[in-house]
């Protein structure tokens, strides 16, 4: 177990990639890590929204960090992602994952760094060091506010129609 200096005081942590971001959440935050299963896919989302699952009876929104420029698309019935199930006070939600190298780590978090976070509303509170490489460690519940605020933005603007903290694109008729 790598520490960083400084830091808070040691803490269990769920270590995974997302996208081949290295990346975390509190452990205590994880419902599970579950096979991808069946996926309802919504047409005309943003890009972050995977898609619709169950999870112990619930209907679930399912997110994914967006990919690095280049990185291919994995095709329908690809095995080498899971889903990481996370609780939080607005509910639960999935989050698409790498399979290969989910591992728990107890280790202090140091303060974020903001290059580590992926773009479209993931908010990370610190960094948690394994093997030489800094994980990015999601705020849950900051994430899933910043991931619905994206998502309203963006209906908001496919729908023309205002958002709070977005203003309507298209002019109001007259009536």
């Amino acid at each position: 177990m790598d520490e960083p200096i400084g830091g808070g005081p040691p803490r269990a942590y769920c270590l995974f990639s997302c996208e081949s971001r290295p990346m975390g959440v509190p452990l205590e935050a994880v419902a599970e890590v579950m096979e991808p299963g069946r996926l309802v896919r919504l047409p005309l989302c943003p890009k972050p929204v995977r898609g619709l699952c169950t999870c112990r009876g619930k209907i679930v929104p399912v997110i994914g960090a967006s990919r690095p420029a280049g990185e291919p698309i994995p095709p329908p019935g690809d095995r080498s992602g899971a889903l990481l199930m996370l609780r939080s006070a607005n509910g639960p939600w999935g989050l698409a994952i790498d399979r290969a190298g989910v591992t728990v780590e107890v280790a202090p978090e140091s303060p974020a760094a903001g290059e580590l976070a992926p773009p479209g509303g993931f908010v990370v509170s610190g960094t948690v060091q394994r093997g030489g490489i800094p994980h990015a460690i999601l705020d849950i519940d900051r994430t899933w506010k910043g991931l619905k605020a994206e998502i309203d933005r963006w209906y908001a603007a496919v729908l023309g129609v205002e958002s709070p903290g977005n203003p309507s694109p298209r002019p109001a008729r007259a009536g």
